[in-house]
């Protein structure tokens, strides 16, 4: 439909707009690392840890949005879902929980303030969300959490038998042995200790070859029947199964009116991302993804 008038672009000052004179003038290893913005997971939580960083000026949560009072904003709604599965492994007050995909710290350091937790330690795989994780410990003056990067199928920094709560918040859709993740859960909770899980999942059962972009982003998404067995078989007692699908969306819902309203992002790259991001992920929770919640316990001795 004609020329564009401007292009998009990501560089170290933040997210702006090119004039279209000056786009051919970008060298190609600028437009390659563009391209390359959504094409593995390493850059993909990048960009959304400068995105809020950029907008908000400070850090937030990387998860999906949980809406439960009409004045929540985007921001209180993924505080909602971190409590929200809290409230399905009781009190933390003075316990050890592991987060085993802590993203960049926020949520365990939300926790830490919030729910008084003895200790929290935090795993990641991805070496830029631990080094945010630990800044804003230091920043924040937060000596009871510990942020290591490691990975979720051997857990090797953690002893058996240690952890009260283990805590894995949208994080297990890119684990590709979510059998062998289970059985580090249940090595390093103490007997009756509890777990949570929050994950996006496939809405059915069969299995499809995965695209270019699902294995670059390294999605392997389970379904509830597979969930329900490989916790089984990990020795593990489920207690609780939640689908909160509908909600999620709802959310997506209200935050996109939110966004749409919101004075706070002024940048026009920010706000365009944005609104394809949430519109992109509702679409995804309506046609072929569930969310859903699972919880439950190691069995006492």
């Amino acid at each position: 439909r004609g020329t564009l008038p401007c292009y998009l672009r990501s560089d170290k000052t933040g997210f702006g707009v090119i004039p279209h004179n000056n786009f051919l003038e970008m060298k190609e290893g600028k437009i390659l690392s563009l391209l390359k913005t959504g094409l593995s997971t390493e850059n993909y939580y990048k960009t959304f840890n400068k995105v809020y960083l950029n907008t908000f000026g400070e850090y937030y949560m990387l998860h999906y949005p949980f809406y439960m009072d009409k004045e929540d904003d985007f921001l209180q709604c993924q505080k909602n879902l971190t409590d929200y599965c809290i409230g399905k492994v009781g009190k933390l007050e003075g316990k050890k929980v592991l987060e085993i995909g802590c993203g960049n710290g926020i949520q365990a350091i939300y926790v830490i303030k919030k729910y008084k937790p003895a200790e929290i330690i935090g795993i990641d795989l991805n070496e830029n969300n631990i080094k945010i994780a630990k800044e804003e410990a230091l920043k924040q003056g937060i000596e009871n959490v510990k942020f290591y990067i490691g990975n979720a199928h051997t857990l090797s920094m953690i002893v058996d038998n240690s952890v009260d709560i283990v805590m894995n918040i949208e994080s297990a859709f890119h684990y590709p042995d979510k059998e062998q993740f289970l059985k580090q859960v249940y090595r390093v909770l103490k007997p009756g200790g509890k777990f949570v899980i929050a994950d996006i999942i496939k809405k059915y059962d069969e299995k499809r070859r995965k695209g270019f972009w699902k294995r670059r982003m390294h999605f392997h998404h389970g379904s509830e029947t597979e969930y329900r067995k490989m916790i089984t078989d990990a020795n593990l007692k489920l207690n609780f199964v939640e689908d909160i699908t509908d909600h999620v969306i709802d959310s997506f819902n209200i935050c996109i009116k939110w966004f749409k309203k919101s004075r706070v992002i002024k940048n026009v790259f920010t706000r365009i991302w944005g609104m394809i991001m949430l519109r992109l992920n509702a679409h995804l929770l309506r046609k072929k993804q569930s969310y859903f919640i699972f919880a439950g316990e190691k069995p006492s001795r």
